[in-house]
């Protein structure tokens, strides 16, 4: 009889002959020791939302999409971009700034098209760039800089680092050339201009920060006003990155990428690990803007060797271009890639957005049937001279501008308006549960009372305790009741400034008013129990709202404000 430690040997043996004959399995890459794998290397956290670039040595970059919350060409999303930090204000203090994109959905590839347009969100698909999903990896900077295909090695899936901004930019430049020859098709187009192509660039710093913050996956509240993009209650951040605890030493080099948890919008390390670079030359913040000066570029992200508070997507860090030695670098520095295009390509793209150029300010006086701009065009043909002609078109020109002026302040009174309703009913709400737990507790004491009736034939000092209890409870009652008083006037007091809101709506193109509900749509996403209560509250008005339009101008979804939400 053979013994069991024997038996264990020889099947162990048998499996590893088994093994060494069938080689490795079909497809699979041989590997040396050492290497990492394609995909660790390039994608290891593989998702349905990525959208794929072909890279050289069958390798390949991930990217995810970036809504901006806007509807048409010229709009743009103002944003307060930075941190809440007086100390450090005239570098990454709070300032104001403006935010658009080149692409569209349509223009990207048609293969790509139905994944970005699922990762949209339900997002405005007029205004996209995409992001790279994670920071630029060795293996995919060796396949593009590196002659032939470079083994895999150990290092391939960590961040390329050490490179300096111009290195950065030969890059970019190799990369596309390659595409260009290799996968033009994967890149996006424009209809009607066979020459126009998207470009694979460094970010601007307001792209980053957006698409760190949580860009379209996020309510535009959280982008304006969080620090960090939003996370679970309770979770630590540094379950996103890699950077230091203030009193820790600093790590030594960073870590393969996506080895941390993703942002709202699917990017990794976006918080620490290496700092990112961008294409913006860094300027000063002095009271809510960039000062005039610009020095080197701006590096975003923090890394491994920063705290946590150096790694808030608001933070900005200045990198030189130059120092003495030559071009600068730094191995806690990197690169991550964003595609984008042109403004103004030829074709249907350009004729768009002459149109609505053409139709923007020119409609602001139809309600009066007033139409000034028809009336200095007809100046304009009957000018008697050039002179004349150029200053009623400078008048034209100028009319123009205000009506434009006057439209935006219109939408953005709109926007207002449609947060107020929302807010209104969110207050109904509120109001209206806190009356009916008021209504529960009347009913509460109301039967305690009534149990207390029939107890003439128990003993006296039985008789004192009831009676104790019944005025203790009459007491109750009377408090609940004048609870359930007040609740009932604040919640009259609310219906009727909501109605007053609604009751505005007559001021408002009814078109104005259905896009501004959806861009508000925009500030309350999120999972929390506040978005999700004020989700429901949208909902109820923009039913008021689709029946004021057709004259029904009774809030009457506001009872349902009060059931249960979903």
């Amino acid at each position: 009889m053979i013994s069991r430690p024997v038996a264990v040997l020889a099947s162990f043996l048998a499996a590893l002959i088994m093994w060494s004959l069938a080689g490795p399995a079909e497809g699979a890459p041989l590997r040396r020791k050492g290497e990492v794998s394609a995909e660790s290397a390039t994608n290891p956290n593989p998702d349905e939302n990525d959208l794929l670039l072909p890279m050289p040595c069958n390798l390949a970059m991930a990217f995810r999409v970036a809504a901006l919350p806007v509807d048409g060409r010229l709009r743009d999303l103002e944003v307060s971009f930075g941190v809440d930090d007086e100390t450090r204000g005239y570098l990454d203090g709070r300032r104001r700034t403006f935010l658009g994109a080149s692409l569209s959905l349509d223009n990207l590839p048609p293969k790509l098209r139905p994944t970005a347009a699922k990762a949209l969100e339900g997002s405005s698909p007029d205004q996209i760039y995409l992001v790279g999903k994670y920071e630029l990896t060795v293996a995919q900077w060796n396949a593009v800089m590196e002659e032939g295909c470079p083994a895999l090695s150990a290092d391939g899936a960590l961040p390329k680092t050490s490179v300096s901004w111009y290195q950065a930019m030969a890059f970019v430049a190799k990369y596309m050339a390659w595409l260009l020859k290799n996968s033009p098709q994967s890149l996006p187009s424009y209809a009607g201009d066979p020459s126009g192509v998207g470009v694979v660039r460094l970010p601007t710093e307001d792209e980053w920060e957006y698409a760190a913050r949580g860009g379209h996956a996020v309510s535009t509240d959280s982008i304006r006003v969080e620090p960090f993009f939003p996370i679970p209650p309770g979770e630590s951040r540094r379950k996103y990155g890699l950077f230091r605890d203030e009193a820790a030493n600093p790590e030594t080099k960073p870590g393969a990428v996506g080895r941390w948890r993703p942002n709202p919008l699917g990017l990794y390390d976006t918080a620490g690990n290496v700092a990112e670079m961008t294409q913006t030359s860094f300027n000063l913040t002095v009271r809510g803007r960039l000062h005039g000066s610009a020095g080197g570029f701006v590096r975003k992200g923090g890394s491994f060797r920063e705290v946590g508070d150096q790694v808030l997507p608001g933070r900005r860090q200045e990198a030189a271009l130059m120092i003495q030695d030559g071009p600068s670098s730094s191995a806690d520095l990197g690169l991550r890639l964003v595609v984008s295009g042109v403004n103004l390509p030829q074709g249907e793209r350009r004729e768009e957005m002459l149109r609505e150029w053409e139709e923007s300010g020119g409609t602001q006086f139809e309600f009066a049937g007033l139409d000034p701009l028809a009336k200095i065009d007809a100046l304009i043909e009957s000018a008697q001279d050039e002179e004349q002609r150029a200053a009623y078109e400078s008048l034209k020109a100028d009319l123009k501008d205000c009506n434009i002026l006057a439209a935006r302040e219109n939408e953005s009174a709109a926007r207002n308006l449609s947060r107020s309703l929302v807010y209104a009913a969110y207050s109904i709400r509120n109001m209206g549960l806190r009356r009916n737990v008021a209504l529960h507790r009347v009913r509460r004491v109301q039967d305690a009372l009534e149990q207390l009736q029939g107890y003439e034939n128990e003993t006296p000092d039985t008789q004192k305790a009831i009676a104790e209890a019944a005025e203790r409870g009459r007491a109750r009652l009377g408090r609940a009741l004048r609870e359930v008083e007040e609740l009932e006037a604040a919640l009259d007091n609310l219906h009727t400034y909501y109605g007053e809101l609604l009751s505005k709506l007559d001021g408002y193109d009814p078109y104005v008013m259905d896009r501004q509900l959806n861009l508000v749509r925009q500030d309350i996403k999120g999972a929390d129990l506040y978005s999700r209560e004020m989700r429901f509250c949208l909902q109820n008005v923009a039913q008021d709202v689709d029946r004021y339009k057709f004259g029904d101008k009774r809030p009457s979804s506001l009872d349902a404000l009060i059931g249960e939400s979903d």
